[in-house]
Parts: C-alpha cells; sequence; structure tokens
C-alpha cells in the first residue's frame, strides 16, 4: 500500500530596502523523498541610518522541530457523484460453477483453495463471492471472463479544462508599476537560477529622503501634497492562488501585505498560508504572520507567529524603544494523514487514507526605526511535500490498494513590506510604501489512483490470473508558476 494526499505549502512577505538574505537548506530525510535544496540570497546587506546602524540579521542554521504531527481523522463515505463509472451494456449473467481452478472438474463446496497471496478459502466460499461480483459487474457492462489483466472502470468527475485555466491564471502578469512614481524596485538580474530568489535592489535607503518629483512641487495632476495631518493612510495588497480539484486533490497559497503609516507610527503586516485539499478536507501546511510596528514616541512591538500543520512553530511578542533588528528560520518535517474515505472500485467496496509527507519552514526578518518612522518585514516560507496513500478491501477472492506518485507543492515564496513615513518644509510628510512578493512553485504533478483485483478460475497452470480495476483519482502534468505575484512602489500624501 502507498501513500497519498494533496497540498500545499507557504508564503511571505518583506520590504524593498533591505533585500536580502541567508541561504537556507531543507533536505528530506524519507527513504526515496527526493532531497531538495532552498537557496534564497546570499548576500547580507548593511543599512545605514542618521543616529545607528541596522545589520541584516544572520538567521545562522535553520533550527529543526522533529515532533510528531498527531491527527485523528474519522473514516467518511465518498460521495458517489465524485466518480463516474465507464458503464457499458449490461451482460446476460452466467455464475461459474465450483470446479477446480486448474482442471476445470467439479469439486466438493468444503475444499480448501489456496489463492496465489496465501490466502486459504473454501471452495463455497470463494465462488460465492465470484458470482456476487461476476453479477455487479455484468450490470454495468463488465465480466471477471474478459480479456485484460488491468482496467480503468471509472475516474474522478474532474474538469481538465477547468486545470488548463488555472495554470494560464498562474502565469498572469502582475499588476504593473507605476512609472512615474520614485523609489521603485530594480532587479539586477532577471535571470533567476533554479531554487533561488532575486536580489532586490532597492533606490532608496532607510533612514534617506529621496529627492522629490518635481511635479509634487509643482503640485500637478493628482501629486499635489496636501498639509500633513495625525490622520492613518493604509495600502493592502493580496494574493489567492488556487490548483486542482478539492473533491480529489488541490492545492492554494493565500496572503495579505498590509501598510499604513501617519506622523506617529509606521506598521508593516504580512501573513501568508499554504496548504490545499484531499477529498474536500481542508489541510493546512504552513501558515506565518510577521507584524512591525513602529512609533514615533513609546515602544514599538514586532509579532511572529510561523505554524506548520496547524501546530506552532515559532510565536514571540516582543516590546523594544528606538529601533529593532531581528531575523531567524524555523522547520519540521512532515508525515500526517488528511483523508480517511470508505468507497468502490466498480462493486468492490474498499477504504483507503491519504497524507503527506516533506517538510516546510519559514525564513524571517524584521528591522523598525523610530528615528526614520520605518517599518519593515520579510516572511520566506519553504515548502517540499509530496502525497502518500493506503489502501484496502475486506474480500475473500482478492484485495486493493492504493499507488500513489503525486508532487503536492514545491514551493519557495519571498515577500518584502516596508512603510515608511517622509517629513517635508512647510508641515508635509507622505507615506512611502513598497511590497514585493516572488514566487517558484510547482504543485500537484503525477498519478495517484485506486485499484481493487480478484482472482479468476484459469483452468489451467497457473490455476488463477489476477484481474484488476483501477480508479483513476488524479492525473495532470503539474502547475507551475515562476516569477512575482505582487510588486509595487506607492506615495500617498498624509
Amino acid at each position: 500500500m502507498k501513500r497519498l494526499i494533496s497540498l500545499t505549502s507557504a508564503i511571505a512577505v518583506s520590504t524593498l530596502n533591505i533585500a536580502a538574505s541567508v541561504p537556507v537548506s531543507a533536505q528530506s530525510s524519507i527513504p526515496g523523498f527526493p532531497a531538495r535544496k532552498f537557496e534564497p540570497p546570499t548576500k547580507i546587506d548593511k543599512i545605514k541610518a542618521p543616529i545607528t546602524e541596522f545589520k541584516r540579521p544572520n538567521p545562522g542554521e535553520v533550527k529543526i522541530n522533529r515532533t510528531p504531527i498527531n491527527k485523528k481523522i474519522e473514516s467518511v463515505q465518498l460521495d458517489k457523484n465524485l466518480i463516474r463509472v465507464i458503464k457499458k451494456k449490461p451482460i446476460e449473467f452466467k455464475a461459474f460453477d465450483i470446479r477446480d481452478p486448474e482442471t476445470g472438474k467439479p469439486i466438493s463446496p468444503n475444499q480448501i483453495l489456496t489463492l496465489p497471496n496465501g490466502k486459504k478459502v473454501r471452495a463455497r466460499e470463494y465462488y460465492a463471492q465470484l458470482n456476487k461480483f461476476e453479477r455487479e459487474f455484468n450490470q454495468i457492462g463488465y465480466s471477471l471472463r474478459q480479456p485484460g489483466e488491468k482496467i480503468t472502470i471509472q475516474e474522478s468527475t474532474i474538469d481538465k479544462r477547468e486545470l488548463q485555466r488555472q495554470q494560464q491564471l498562474l502565469l498572469k502578469t502582475p499588476e504593473k508599476i507605476d512609472p512615474r512614481l520614485p523609489g521603485q524596485f530594480q532587479i539586477d538580474n532577471p535571470q533567476i537560477n533554479p531554487g533561488t530568489i532575486p536580489k532586490i535592489n532597492p533606490t532608496i535607503k532607510p533612514g534617506t529622503i529621496k529627492p522629490i518629483d518635481p511635479r509634487l512641487k509643482q503640485g500637478k495632476g493628482n501629486f499635489k501634497l496636501a498639509q500633513a495631518t495625525s490622520r492613518t493612510r493604509r495600502f493592502t495588497r493580496r494574493w489567492n492562488k488556487n490548483v486542482g480539484s478539492r473533491d480529489t486533490f488541490a492545492a492554494y497559497l493565500r496572503g495579505k501585505i498590509q501598510l499604513q503609516g501617519s506622523r506617529t507610527h509606521t506598521r508593516a503586516y504580512a501573513e501568508g498560508s499554504a496548504g490545499g485539499y484531499a477529498f474536500g478536507e481542508d489541510y493546512q501546511l504552513a501558515r506565518g504572520t510577521v507584524t512591525v510596528y513602529a512609533p514615533v514616541s513609546g515602544k514599538g512591538s514586532v509579532n511572529t507567529g510561523l505554524y506548520v500543520a496547524r501546530q506552532t512553530l515559532h510565536n514571540v511578542q516582543t516590546r523594544f524603544e528606538n529601533r529593532f533588528d531581528e531575523g531567524d528560520s524555523f522547520s519540521r518535517s512532515l508525515d500526517f494523514v488528511v483523508a480517511n474515505i470508505r468507497f468502490s472500485v466498480g462493486p468492490i467496496p474498499m477504504r483507503a487514507r491519504f497524507g503527506v509527507r516533506g517538510r516546510a519552514g519559514f525564513r524571517y526578518n524584521m528591522v523598525a526605526s523610530v528615528a526614520s518612522r520605518e517599518a519593515y518585514a520579510q516572511l520566506n516560507p519553504f515548502v517540499d511535500s509530496r502525497a502518500y496513500g493506503q489502501g484496502g478491501a475486506d474480500i475473500v477472492v482478492g484485495g486493493a490498494g492504493v499507488n500513489v506518485n503525486l508532487l503536492l507543492l514545491k514551493h519557495n515564496l519571498n515577500a518584502e513590506a516596508e512603510a515608511k513615513v517622509v517629513l517635508l518644509p512647510k508641515n508635509r510628510a507622505y507615506l512611502q510604501t513598497d511590497y514585493s512578493v516572488y514566487n517558484d512553485m510547482e504543485a500537484l504533478s503525477g498519478r495517484a489512483y485506486a485499484y481493487a483485483y480478484v482472482y479468476v478460475p484459469r483452468w489451467g497452470i497457473p490455476p488463477l490470473k489476477k484481474k484488476q480495476w483501477n480508479w483513476n483519482i488524479f492525473n495532470w502534468t503539474g502547475f507551475k508558476q515562476k516569477g512575482y505575484l505582487l510588486r509595487g512602489s506607492n506615495k500617498t500624501d498624509l
């Protein structure tokens, strides 16, 4: 019996002015599970403020949590509407007589037969169940006497056109940057190497004031800056990517960046989650939140919440004065059951459970400066997961199982977000917000199917032959997306 399920991954947020990272690697320790190395950028930048100096935190080695993930999943009956049986014209039923499977001669109903799997059964029990299945197969146009060792008798009701549409949406161009605005992102190297995240080269440095666009000073168009007030400006961007079919296997990436500021504070908030669905059951692989709050007076605060499979990986709340500078890395292995279902392959009832194996983790960085009215947050989640399945049937004449070779989610996302309040002469001010979300993802590539088999008399040597009936659960080339989900730069008067 093999293992199976769906997934999905992780999400993040960060900013422009401090773009760089520390290498993180995560390799699977599961036998037969392909290793994957995550390599964010290795350069560590230093950012100078007028009064003090910020240093990019060095996460060092990833802290690995190996605590088992325990989840109890109740068995449920799968909705029959989720399976399409490939029916044919009914066949007239003709019973199998109780005969020796090798010679074809009549035998006693009490004679013991030995099946190829080693199971011993009385002839009457074997032929009674054999004829029961033969009658039920005949009603949908199949027979145990038909040629062919493996037959696909049913498939999941998945709209293949919808899967194709989802792939096109993944390739959709991200939002455009307004070319009129200063302080935009500049990408040093547009050629992205596999497993890496591009370095962002910001044009604005914390603690400095960029020259103002002449149009702003002249008050032309929509660029006129109003007198600074105590009002708060908020800027929010979201992403929501869904692929696959919730009825079988699906994966999702969700997240939000929210930046806000006034003359009295700045705040950078980011949240992201990755997960999926297996037979309608929602499973969350990773979820992270990062909040940085920097007031002009009083204490600031930072909050970090990292969760894998809904279990706490890292959860810290900290208060600070003047400035804050911190970063770290955490990960844990994944191995848990998501769905436990009952269904039938043709007339043969069986059970199966599906789960996910792999690794998920986060890297984060937070910087806040009261002096420069600046808040920066970065969250980099990474996931490497595959599906597994186990199945069986309580029948005398054969058996059942699940075969899975399905990549759920390989995902490496880097999101940055920064809010900065810039004070100008004559009591004027504006809120500068910069954000970037870069994603490198592959999901749901491979195949998963359930099967049931019956040993049928051959009337020769060997005396019994194996006939297998398959349910094609999921079969797809996969979804891929590599590039920006979001990126932009905005100025808003205060």
